[in-house]
């Protein structure tokens, strides 16, 4: 499918985002080559035109933002040859290593085909490269909501839960049936620790990322999330990506469960309240439910967003990601989101090479 500005050349749209004078003549001629494939679309090399976007989308971000490419990705994650949804799975996540690439593939409606892509399983590498993405994207507050709202949330969770089954020696109850029916059988215990699976680690930083907003820790309770989490930490192996991962989320829904019961005391404690009509000003006042004030002047249990946890959790490995912004990573880079709203400014997990 032709994208937007497809009737311009390269050098016009690079022109138009006043980006001509900075791009040397050899990523003009990368870009000219690729272009061209990308709009041919010849399965023969498709793929290998993507891995060419993944690739200057690294150093030149805004020069793939500019040319339009973010829409062809996102339309040839529907593609029927396997490499090339895994190739553009890639580039996409490359893409929205930035606030801008987040906000291309959420307006090409590409969130809700990378959530699907999720269904392929724990053992997909596209399903793995998918939730790299959804990692990525997930560091912008309004992809969060837009993540959960196309049933991000349940699939994120399914890739987990399927890494704990492939690790977990019972191999049955909730945690099996899945993966078992993907197999044809029952599941095979193929991983000694739930980080060795890509697609749960991708799917633990993506949950970790949206954890703070209150309609996706409801969502992570309707699906099981604190059965699914204890298991993660009770089977990994000692500093696991995913169990480290799992004990902050397992913190933001302890947070959310202790409002969530501090709401219902102070209804019942209000309702419980009988002012009698004879009360005078003060006797009023000296019935009010104690933390009504404080509530009311911000410290809404509706708000968007929950005060971020401090999990007290043992420092993780060389290369393991820290959960605290007082601490860093390596492989994984903390980063935090550049877009306004609820939650702007905590710290985000993104994958630097999907």
């Amino acid at each position: 499918m032709p994208g937007p500005g497809n009737d311009l050349t390269v050098e016009e749209r690079l022109e138009r985002a006043r980006l001509l004078p900075r791009v040397n003549q050899e990523v003009l001629t990368m870009c000219k080559t690729v272009d061209q494939l990308l709009h041919a679309q010849h399965i023969s090399n498709l793929a290998q035109a993507i891995i060419c976007v993944q690739e200057l989308a690294r150093e030149h971000y805004a020069v793939v933002l500019a040319l339009k490419w973010v829409v062809l990705l996102v339309d040839m994650l529907e593609s029927d040859a396997p490499d090339v949804r895994l190739a553009s799975c890639n580039a996409i996540a490359a893409v929205s290593m930035v606030q801008e690439g987040r906000d291309a593939v959420r307006s090409s409606g590409g969130l809700r085909p990378l959530v699907m892509l999720l269904a392929e399983g724990s053992r997909s590498t596209v399903a793995a490269a998918a939730a790299a993405a959804l990692m990525n994207c997930s560091a912008c507050d309004t992809c969060k909501e837009a993540i959960a709202d196309c049933r991000g949330v349940p699939m994120l969770l399914g890739l987990i839960r399927e890494a704990v089954a492939r690790c977990n020696s019972a191999g049955g109850g909730a945690y099996g049936s899945g993966d078992a029916a993907r197999n044809g059988g029952s599941a095979t215990q193929d991983l000694h620790t739930p980080g060795g699976c890509k697609a749960a680690v991708y799917a633990a930083g993506a949950l970790m990322n949206m954890g703070g907003v209150i309609t996706v820790q409801e969502l992570l309770m309707a699906a099981g999330a604190v059965q699914v989490l204890e298991a993660v930490i009770r089977v990994a192996g000692p500093g696991d990506v995913v169990a480290t991962r799992a004990n902050f989320m397992l913190s933001w829904l302890a947070v959310a469960s202790s409002a969530a019961a501090g709401t219902l005391d102070r209804r019942s404690e209000k309702s419980d309240s009988v002012i009698s009509p004879s009360a005078t000003p003060r006797s009023v006042a000296s019935t009010r439910p104690s933390g009504q004030q404080s509530l009311r002047q911000g410290g809404s249990i509706n708000s968007q967003q929950q005060p971020q946890p401090q999990p007290s959790v043992p420092t993780p490995a060389l290369g393991q990601p820290q959960l605290s912004s007082q601490h860093r990573i390596t492989s994984q880079s903390m980063v935090k989101p550049e877009s306004s709203g609820a939650g702007a400014g905590k710290p985000a997990v993104v994958a630097g090479h999907a």
